[in-house]
């Protein structure tokens, strides 16, 4: 059979953390997956409320336009102008066209960034098409002459020749973005102030999905070929009731819509009303959220870790303590006091702790005395059995038992003799 020798097994690890680093470790850890979920939600929840904030405001925005648009003057432009003319894709001879320009540019005034739009739809093929922008006076053979400001919504235009904005007029922002109108920075747009310099003409570019970027577009000209079919979609909806549009985004940035149909007297929707709004401004949002709220996530996030680590300190003491009084203990120094070594102005569970440690070392103390004394009671009991034992041994033994023999016989001739008289001994 063969021998199998036994498996030592692995040693411990003499590594050792005290409590206090494990308790550090242990709140920093809790601190961290807090503060970083908090930081989230808080910065998400300012986005998302900004975010609401711009939607309910452009839809309103929406709405209001719609409402102030005037119905027969819609009618009448369709009628006058049926087709889309890429000759003049600006009409602004047209009193209607230059009248909706005018309306959409004071629109832009009130709400800066925003970018709203007239549209409609064709009833026999059921395709979209652009009817006005604010753009319209501002762009090259636009209604504006130079140097004069936009005519009063309703009113005609004051100059109906195409002249293109020369310097200190209107000037559109560079083409671009994804709504009927160039993409706007964070700034305030045309209708903020005059510009700097002449306005170059714009040129069609190409979108993300290949069509003509909506920059300055023209009169009924179709809307498919400048957004998607999603956003279609969306704006063929804002035809029968207000809608919004949930953020897109492009080469452009990013941006939000809304739109509100145009209704007559007796309930015919002639066009629609949207607004696009960029969401640079949720950036702005979100950057000061990020510079306000976390700072002072961190600051309380430092000032719980020092809080921690006094209080871990404060906790582990009194145990440190508690650990070098037990460990005299065990040397066999029972009479200490432990109360004094936790000694504190309000008793709390480690004081408990220590008073039961002294009852303990207490009687430890007295079953160590009393099993001291009965060891040496012991050991005597065992020394006289041993000389009892031995004793008996050597009564017991042949040889002591020939002794006594040889005693007993002796003993016994010498009670045999005859008693001394006091005579001659006998001859």
């Amino acid at each position: 059979m063969t021998d199998v020798s036994p498996v030592n097994a692995a040693p411990r690890s003499k590594v050792r953390f005290g409590l206090r680093i494990k308790l550090l470790v242990a709140f920093a850890a809790a601190l961290t997956l807090m503060f970083a979920v908090l930081s989230v939600f808080t910065i998400t929840y300012v986005t998302d409320a900004a975010q609401a904030k711009i939607q309910a405001d452009i839809q309103q925005t929406a709405n209001g336009t719609a409402l102030a648009v005037n119905v027969p003057g819609v009618v009448q432009l369709l009628s006058d102008l049926p087709n889309y003319d890429p000759e003049n894709p600006y009409p602004t001879t047209n009193e209607q066209y230059t009248k909706f320009g005018s309306e959409l540019f004071h629109v832009r005034e009130l709400v800066p960034q925003a970018r709203p739009y007239l549209y409609g739809v064709d009833p026999s093929s059921g395709e979209l098409f652009w009817i006005a922008t604010w753009e319209g006076l501002a762009s090259p053979g636009g209604a504006l002459a130079p140097g004069t400001p936009p005519p009063p919504a309703g009113g005609p235009a004051p100059d109906g020749g195409p002249n293109p904005p020369p310097a200190g007029g209107p000037n559109p922002p560079p083409a671009g973005g994804p709504g009927p109108g160039p993409a706007d920075g964070p700034g305030p747009g045309p209708s903020a102030g005059p510009s700097a310099g002449p306005a170059p003409a714009s040129a069609p570019a190409t979108g993300p999905t290949g069509a003509q970027e909506v920059g300055l577009v023209g009169y009924r000209e179709p809307v498919s070929e400048s957004v998607d079919s999603e956003r279609i979609a969306r704006m063929q909806d804002g035809l029968e009731a207000p809608i919004g549009q949930s953020p897109f985004t492009n080469e452009d940035g990013s941006w939000i819509a809304a739109y509100a149909p145009v209704v007559g007297d007796d309930g015919t929707v002639v066009a629609a009303v949207g607004v696009d709004y960029p969401l640079s401004y949720l950036e702005d949002v979100r950057s000061g959220a990020v510079r306000v709220v976390v700072p002072l996530l961190l600051a309380g996030y430092v000032g719980l870790l020092l809080l921690v680590l006094v209080v871990s300190t404060w906790l582990t003491r009194p145990l440190k303590r508690l650990t070098v009084a037990t460990a005299r203990i065990a040397e066999g120094e029972y009479d200490l006091d432990l109360s004094e070594v936790l000694k504190t102005r309000f008793p709390d569970e480690m004081a408990v702790l220590a008073e039961s440690f002294t009852r303990m070392a207490e009687k430890v103390r007295i079953r160590e005395r009393t099993l001291t004394q009965q060891v040496r009671q012991l050991r005597v009991e065992i020394d006289a059995a041993k000389r009892e034992q031995a004793v008996a041994e050597i009564t017991e033994s042949d040889h002591f038992a020939s002794i006594a023999a040889k005693a007993d016989a002796l003993r016994r001739r010498n009670d045999d003799e005859p008693a001394d008289t006091g005579g001659d001994p006998p001859r």
